[in-house]
């Protein structure tokens, strides 16, 4: 199945959440399911978490020795391994981020939790599941041995396109009675997670993905666009 979620960046609102075949459980928000590993998309937050930090600066380099990508990149920028999705260079980055800060940067970006709060009948939304330190920070920045959802994801790398901010995604702005009264408002709900200039750097770094990355397919000319491919176990 396939799932398609639209989303304002400066409110959370979603526009649209569809899938392929609505006759099966939401795949959006992982609905009959623990979740599913985000796989590289998950290098979105790695890298953010990084840069916030002090960690790294996105015109250090690294080397890829070919240890866990296919084949060796050799001597390569930060930016680079993002642009080109290299598992080597980021397994790295991790490490020297840390497991602790690597976690408490997804889970105030919704990860690992509820979104938008569906339970009842068997009918749940997926929680994800948060991945032990123990799995080794190679396989965690690299979004292996976790599972977490669309919906969570696309919150999490909306805060570096909203200039830091995470907007928990929402779909009800409010009640209202029989005659259309306002009886409840749900206010947004924001917080800043990085500064402007880490989510300038990553945004510029997703638009290089897309001009002359692993995700030139999606480019389009004229057209300011950026993203992060991703691949997974089953």
């Amino acid at each position: 199945n396939i799932g398609v979620i639209i989303m304002e960046s400066n409110s959370g609102k979603i526009k649209s959440i569809v899938q392929k075949d609505e006759s099966e459980a939401n795949i959006n928000l992982g609905i009959e399911q623990m979740g599913y590993e985000p796989g590289s998309i998950y290098k979105v937050i790695t890298l953010s978490s990084a840069l916030e930090h002090g960690i790294i600066n996105i015109n250090d380099t690294y080397t890829c020795n070919g240890d866990i990508c296919k084949h060796s990149h050799g001597k390569i920028t930060v930016e680079k391994a993002f642009e080109i999705s290299c598992n080597d260079v980021f397994a790295q980055i991790g490490c020297k981020l840390g497991y602790d800060k690597l976690m408490e940067d997804s889970k105030s970006q919704g990860l690992y939790n509820r979104v938008l709060n569906f339970a009842g009948d068997n009918k749940n939304e997926a929680m994800g599941m948060m991945p032990t330190e123990d799995l080794g920070m190679n396989n965690i920045s690299i979004g292996q041995c976790m599972n977490v959802t669309p919906i969570q994801m696309i919150g999490a790398i909306n805060t570096v396109v909203n200039n830091g901010i995470y907007e928990k995604p929402y779909i009800i702005d409010s009640i209202l009675d029989k005659d259309d009264n306002v009886v409840k408002e749900f206010k947004k709900d924001e917080k800043k997670i990085y500064s402007e200039t880490t989510a300038k750097i990553v945004k510029n770094a997703m638009i290089q993905v897309i001009k002359n990355g692993t995700g030139k397919k999606a480019y389009v000319d004229g057209v300011v666009a950026g993203g992060k491919t991703g691949s997974a176990t089953g």
